[in-house]
């Protein structure tokens, strides 16, 4: 049976229910989603409106900090370059409007790179662990050095990605939402088999390495062996001799709903800063 609400919901045309709604934060439009299929349908075209205008991120920056536990200190953060709007396998998606449940499906596709006043960092103040740009001067590539001793299975990165808007100073920011903070691991044979790939470009589920355990945030890596001096020239099947390798940070992929959440609760933060600022770790060398 229809309710006088529900009759009175379907007089309204569409673009006054969006005039409506568009105030509303995303938090508050889901809430609104399961009152009937019109207002789902209208709340996932403005959601929907949202993430394609947040990821580029007009108004603020996304920076990686990707650093072995012993280097923190001295690891400058990445800068992330905006791609596009992909699916979780980095292939990108029509612009169709979806249903609001294909939404979380939806990741934010960065580049991340060197940023111009981290690339000043006199290499003699590097540690060999430490995440580096490549040597060509114009290519603002990052790569990181992994190196694991004799019968270690794994190496460990922290992972810390944030969401900022710059203030008057490079370096210094009067907004900052975490969006993950976290623990990767980096396996031996993961290493081996992505470093033996003939297409280092291939993008697939293997060469992601997921930052949480709901798939909110993960970094795509190419691997490469590095040189070393150290690596012995034969070892039997069942060796587990120091290897070298050199990661590349391909693509920084952030699920587009949470970011979309964390550009409003940066709005939020903004607002009530009263001109403050803060300093991020790695942000001035």
């Amino acid at each position: 049976m229809m309710t006088t609400h529900d009759s009175f919901i379907d007089i309204l045309p569409n673009e006054t229910l969006i005039s409506i709604l568009a105030p509303f934060s995303t938090q508050d439009l889901l809430s609104f989603a399961p009152t009937n299929r019109r207002i789902c349908s209208l709340v996932t075209r403005l959601l929907h409106q949202r993430l394609l205008q947040a990821a580029p991120l007009p108004d603020n920056k996304l920076i990686l900090e990707c650093y072995h536990p012993s280097d923190q200190l001295y690891t400058p953060y990445l800068a992330c370059r905006y791609q596009g709007i992909v699916g979780q396998d980095g292939q990108p998606i029509s612009d169709d409007m979806p249903e609001l449940s294909d939404l979380r499906a939806l990741y934010a596709s960065y580049k991340p790179v060197f940023a111009p006043e981290n690339r000043s960092i006199k290499r003699s103040r590097r540690r060999p662990t430490e995440a580096q740009p490549s040597d060509d001067v114009e290519d603002d590539t990052a790569t990181q050095d992994v190196n694991l001793d004799d019968g270690e299975m794994f190496s460990q990165l922290c992972a810390v990605t944030n969401l900022v808007k710059e203030g008057p100073r490079s370096g210094l920011f009067i907004s900052h939402v975490n969006i993950v903070d976290g623990v990767i691991r980096v396996f031996r044979k993961w290493l081996a088999k992505m470093a033996s790939r003939q297409d280092k470009s291939q993008s697939d589920s293997e060469n992601i390495i997921w930052i949480d355990t709901h798939n909110n945030v993960g970094i795509r890596f190419s691997v490469a062996p590095a040189a070393s001096e150290t690596m012995p020239l034969i070892s039997g099947p069942d060796d587990e001799p120091p290897v070298h390798y050199k990661l590349v940070y391909e693509e920084l992929l952030v699920r587009a709903s949470s970011l979309l959440l964390a550009v409003e609760k940066s709005a939020v933060q903004e607002i009530g800063s009263s001109g403050k600022t803060l300093v991020i770790h790695g942000a001035a060398m």
